[in-house]
């Protein structure tokens, strides 16, 4: 996905089912081992749409209320550490542990307090180039999850 544009020499084709072409949509949404994952833990997730992934977010976690919206985030993050856990350390998650990590980040995760700004940041380092990147997201505010 994105890493080939910051020289990361990656295959495009998803990990996990081998057929597509990866990208965040197929790979939270529409490969066959997420698509089926989607229908066990949370049969009302639609994943047939074809759309940015950011749109089937808002779509799914509109009206949603805030505990459902958690564990659909949560579960998102969790795909995604799954599939990165495949292609970096050629480890693979069953289904059980993808549920079991979104829980343990539902839990350890707290909002920011009232006027404060909690900020994620992300570092690599490229060992043949001897470069590094570091990156941050936009701030967290109180009111994201709650």
């Amino acid at each position: 996905m994105l890493l080939q544009t910051k020289h990361v020499q990656i295959d495009n084709i998803c990990p996990v089912c081998h057929e597509e072409a990866e990208s965040v949509f197929h790979s939270l949404v529409q490969c066959k081992a997420t698509a089926l994952f989607w229908q066990i833990h949370n049969p009302n997730i639609s994943t047939n749409e074809t759309m940015e992934f950011a749109e089937w977010l808002e779509w799914n976690l509109s009206g949603q209320p805030k505990q459902a919206t958690a564990k659909i985030i949560t579960l998102c993050w969790s795909i995604w550490r799954a599939g990165n856990d495949l292609v970096w350390s050629n480890k693979s998650w069953n289904s059980m542990r993808i549920v079991a990590k979104a829980w343990d980040c539902a839990i350890y995760w707290a909002k920011p307090q009232q006027d404060e700004v909690k900020i994620n940041a992300d570092a690599s380092v490229f060992e043949r180039s001897f470069r590094n990147r570091i990156g941050g997201a936009e701030p967290c505010r109180s009111y994201v999850i709650g």
